[in-house]
């Protein structure tokens, strides 16, 4: 039996849990709590994220885009990401778009907000300030980064009076 290792409210492993599910494919779900460590997911993923894929096969497959890749070539009697290279190129890029977009203005702000359950202007900060991570993880480009932290500061800073009245 095939099991999967997720976090409920990942946007990524929601992704993956979708396509098994459309493929119509058995698997168990091993739902991960990520403020305990498991050491055999990170025997399994050094870097201890989810999605992780263990096959019937043995195979072990971290990360949703490759699950989603090695699904899509284990099974292709059920395509999901299209028959040719231009659809196949047009499905991964939105696919990357809406990953990258869902994470950044739902995923993050509401798991900050309800699941870590910091106060509201943490919350806030936190929200601010993931943008530029994220740009930084992606990019490894300083400069660019700093730029980004300094708009997201500024503004804060112009519109604080309106965000203290939301909050």
């Amino acid at each position: 039996m095939r099991i999967l290792y997720h976090y409920t409210l990942c946007p990524f492993s929601r992704k993956t849990r979708h396509l098994m599910y459309e493929k119509k494919l058995d698997f168990t779900e091993q739902v991960e709590t990520f403020w305990k460590e498991n050491t055999t997911l990170l025997q399994m993923n050094a870097a201890g994220t989810v999605p992780v894929l263990v096959d019937m096969n043995g195979a072990i497959i971290p990360d949703d885009s490759v699950i989603v890749e090695y699904l899509e070539e284990a099974f292709p009697e059920t395509p999901m990401i299209g028959d040719d290279l231009a659809k196949k190129v047009e499905t991964r890029r939105l696919m990357s778009w809406f990953d990258k977009k869902f994470y950044m203005e739902v995923s993050y702000p509401l798991f900050v907000a309800k699941v870590i359950k910091i106060s509201s202007v943490a919350a806030l900060t936190a929200t601010l300030l993931s943008p530029v991570y994220f740009y930084f993880i992606t990019t490894h480009n300083f400069k660019a980064t700093l730029v980004i932290f300094l708009i997201n500061l500024f503004i804060y800073f112009t519109h604080r009076e309106n965000i203290k009245r939301i909050m």
